[in-house]
């Protein structure tokens, strides 16, 4: 991603109408506000984003238990596609895993997303990979993931 003029921040309730709009434009069967605002009152419930003039572009989803993590959701508004947000977001992401502690990740596909596979699977693994390479420099460690079909 050659621009880097958009901020890194774990969203909060503050941040609901944003979220629900880039929902909508990006998911047939989107959550409804009141869906993000009970999942966002859990302390085990997580969503980053990535904005870029206070505009949300990206945002990613999971839950944390224990040493594992289960992304939920991963949007990133039409405007900003291809531009690499979601492998950039993943990666920041990941590294605030590693730092939480979180040892196993887990992302499930929809068989119906046919634009996303390829392009989650390539950035998944490029991800895990760079997390490893830091791991093993910085504390002896692994992160392990899987991709459930």
């Amino acid at each position: 991603m050659s621009d880097f003029s958009y901020e890194f921040s774990r969203l909060c309730l503050c941040d609901l109408d944003d979220l629900v709009a880039l929902e909508k434009i990006c998911f047939p069967h989107a959550w409804t506000e009141q869906q993000f605002w009970l999942c966002l009152k859990q302390k085990q419930y997580y969503i980053f984003g990535l904005k870029k003039r206070g505009e949300l572009a990206t945002y990613m989803s999971f839950f944390n238990v224990a040493d594992e993590m289960e992304i939920l959701k991963l949007a990133v508004h039409p405007a900003h596609r291809r531009k690499g947000l979601g492998k950039r977001l993943l990666g920041l992401v990941l590294q605030n895993c590693i730092e939480m502690g979180i040892e196993q990740a887990y992302l499930e596909v929809r068989r119906s997303n046919t634009s996303g596979p390829c392009s989650v699977h390539r950035i998944w693994f490029y991800s895990n990979r760079h997390q490893e390479r830091v791991l093993s420099r910085q504390q002896g460690g692994r992160l392990n993931s899987f991709l459930r079909p």
